[in-house]
């Protein structure tokens, strides 16, 4: 069933492959910037190519040439296929990318992002057995373009970058509220661990430590850390949510 979800997202958006390549092929160019995509290469609207499982299949309109599946329902809710077109010698070939969990992926198509910029090097962050053993070698970072709405991606943080001269086996056992941070490079991974997404953040609460971000991030340690003092862990990842480098958590690169 998994696998005929996927093939139908496959389907979808290789429905197109032909009037995106006659589109280049008299223009030079993938659109870009047009009124509408699909109206200039001659097809439905996204919302009109739908299928059981899947939502919409859009086209962009960047000059990319990207063709985007969502599946809306099923087993593969909330993620997406794409394929990206190369054009080559008068001819247009398509890659396609994914994030479908591999055993259910249409032949051919590798793991993907979601960016659209065609890497397919941003990875969802799983925890390998405890991550608090195996950290700072399984870090985790927050991508906000990572699909469906931002998520914890494998890669180092802003924080990790800052303290990775500091960053040892030895000494992250234990969060240490007084230490002068090498720890804190570990509290992304805190997060995701968690499954915790990152709030939007006020960037100038009129009060200090009073914006939204302040009662979510108390919200998370009330029960993350009991023996700490949730309010210092809250001011804390407000501090590094709103500060003068930005979002601490944003992965480094």
């Amino acid at each position: 069933m998994a696998r005929a979800q996927a093939a139908e997202g496959f389907s979808l958006a290789g429905g197109l492959e032909t009037a995106l390549a006659e589109y280049h092929d008299t223009n030079g160019v993938f659109p870009d910037g047009t009124t509408d995509a699909h109206t200039a290469i001659g097809i439905e609207p996204a919302g009109n190519i739908v299928g059981k499982y899947v939502t919409g299949v859009v086209v962009s309109n960047d000059g990319e040439g990207t063709i985007t599946a969502t599946f809306g329902s099923g087993n593969h809710a909330g993620k997406f296929l794409r394929l990206t077109p190369t054009a080559t010698d008068g001819a247009v070939f398509f890659d396609c990318t994914t994030d479908i969990d591999e055993p259910y992926r249409p032949s051919g198509c590798e793991e993907g992002d979601g960016d659209g910029d065609g890497d397919g090097d941003k990875v969802a962050w799983e925890p390998k057995g405890n991550y608090r053993q195996t950290w700072p070698d399984n870090p985790a970072c927050w991508d906000p373009s990572f699909p469906p709405s931002g998520g914890w991606v494998e890669g180092n943080s802003v924080t990790f970058e800052n303290y990775i001269d500091s960053v040892s086996i030895g000494n992250h056992s234990m969060l240490n509220l007084n230490s002068q941070r090498p720890n804190d490079a570990m509290l992304p991974n805190q997060l995701a661990d968690k499954g915790q997404a990152l709030p939007d953040c006020d960037p100038a609460p009129a009060t200090p430590y009073a914006s939204n971000c302040y009662s979510i991030f108390r919200g998370y340690f009330t029960y993350m850390h009991h023996s700490y003092n949730e309010g210092v862990w809250a001011r804390r990842f407000v501090e590094y949510t709103y500060g003068t480098a930005g979002n601490q958590f944003l992965c480094a690169s």
